[in-house]
């Protein structure tokens, strides 16, 4: 049994984003989600088994050493939840800090 996550474009300066994450996609045949853009924002149209979405990702680091994507990833289990940023061609996964306030 796999593990559903889901993807969201937050914020990039790469043209035509969702293109590029198309042909990405087809090209180095991703398990990731495909994509769409809806009210503006670039996100997977479906949940995916994308276990290997940052080493995928270095891939467009590499293509794009210019530019910067943030792209978040919801697990189905709460509170799982990350981000990749992809800069200067690398890719850094960062988790939030959950707390209750006092």
């Amino acid at each position: 049994m796999g593990y559903y996550s889901s993807f969201e474009v937050v914020e990039t300066d790469i043209p035509d984003i969702l293109e590029v994450l198309t042909n990405f996609e087809e090209q180095y045949s991703w398990g990731s989600p495909g994509w769409e853009q809806y009210d503006g924002q670039v996100r997977g149209y479906d949940c995916a088994k994308w276990y290997g979405w940052l080493t995928d990702l270095q891939q467009l680091a590499y293509a794009y050493p210019n530019n910067f994507l943030i792209i978040l990833r919801y697990g189905e289990e709460s509170p799982d939840m990350s981000r990749a940023i992809v800069k200067n061609g690398t890719v850094i996964e960062q988790f939030p800090n959950i707390s209750w306030p006092e």
